[in-house]
Parts: C-alpha cells; sequence; structure tokens
C-alpha cells in the first residue's frame, strides 16, 4: 500500500511495512501553469524484497537544487540515500520522451510520435558492414604481404560484396 500526504512544500509517497509486490508511485510537478505527472517504479532492494527496505521519497515544489539541500540537512546522517536519490532524479531527468502540454489535442501528440517513430525507422545503418569491410581490408593487406594470392583474391570478392550490399541499405533497395 502507499501512503500519500501532502504538507506545505513537499509531497510524500511511501510504502507501508505491510507491502510485497514493487510500487508505482505517482505525482504531479506544478511549475506555474504546467503540470506534470512523474511514475516511478520502485521494489525493494534486498533480494527476499523485505518491506523495510523501501525509502521514502520526497518532492519540493520549488526547485530540484532547493529540495536536495533541505534532504541533505534532514539525512545529514545518511547522505548517501541522498546521493541516490539525486542519481535516481537525474537518471529519470534524461528519459528522452514527447513533450504534451496540457492545450495539446490527443490527435496532435499521437500524430507528433507516429512522425518521430516514422523518422528513426527510416534511418539507415551500415555501421556493421562498414565495420566488416575494414577488417577485411586488413586482412587482404596481410595476405598480399604473404604472397597468399588466392586467399586475397577471395577476401577482394568478399569485400566487393559487402560494398554491395552497404550501397543497397542506403539506396533502400
Amino acid at each position: 500500500m502507499v501512503s500519500y500526504s501532502t504538507r506545505s512544500a513537499y509531497k510524500i509517497f511511501k510504502a507501508s511495512k505491510t507491502e510485497k509486490e514493487p510500487l508505482t508511485l505517482s505525482f504531479k510537478i506544478a511549475r506555474g501553469h504546467n503540470q506534470k505527472k512523474v511514475n516511478f517504479d520502485m521494489a525493494s532492494s534486498s533480494s527476499n524484497d523485505s518491506p523495510n527496505e523501501h525509502e521514502v521519497f520526497l518532492s519540493f515544489r520549488g526547485s530540484y537544487g532547493d529540495a536536495f539541500v533541505e534532504h541533505e540537512k534532514r539525512f545529514k546522517d545518511n547522505i548517501e540515500k541522498v546521493q541516490r536519490w539525486r542519481k535516481a532524479l537525474t537518471e529519470a531527468a534524461n528519459h528522452s520522451g514527447w513533450e504534451c502540454s496540457l492545450n495539446s489535442m490527443e490527435s496532435e501528440i499521437v500524430e507528433k510520435i507516429a512522425l518521430d517513430v516514422l523518422e528513426k525507422l527510416n534511418r539507415v545503418h551500415v555501421g556493421d558492414l562498414d565495420r566488416q569491410i575494414t577488417k577485411y581490408q586488413q586482412l587482404a593487406q596481410l595476405q598480399l604481404k604473404s604472397f597468399n594470392l588466392i586467399g586475397y583474391n577471395q577476401t577482394i570478392d568478399h569485400i566487393k560484396k559487402l560494398e554491395v550490399e552497404r550501397d543497397f541499405r542506403l539506396l533502400r533497395l
């Protein structure tokens, strides 16, 4: 079970002592006219999923820097906990997504997502072929130095096939 309370400057979320399953915590961040909802999946850090291992998450309505200053004061005996929170928040903030304002129509948001996915699908990846071509070119040079002309000719033929495959990918044929 998740308990939730709002105090003057921050919201507190924590797992109850009876929680055995991983939790999903949700809260809203309000800044001016914008509100953002944030979800965290939280699980115990111990192997037997002890409910005592669940931690308390705090979210200040002010800036995050101010919030962490307050956390450091409150948890001065356990600064590692604050550092874990800071790291988790940084990781969450680095996840990319699509901006959705309260004034956006759902169809506009879906269109943005669809266009982004199509753009990513249309990108062509040839790095794997470039690495293979480079590797076989190095092999061909070694074969030429060791007078292995049969192996050299076979390697050159293979390089040509890889280059054709690379060109086909780039032309999307």
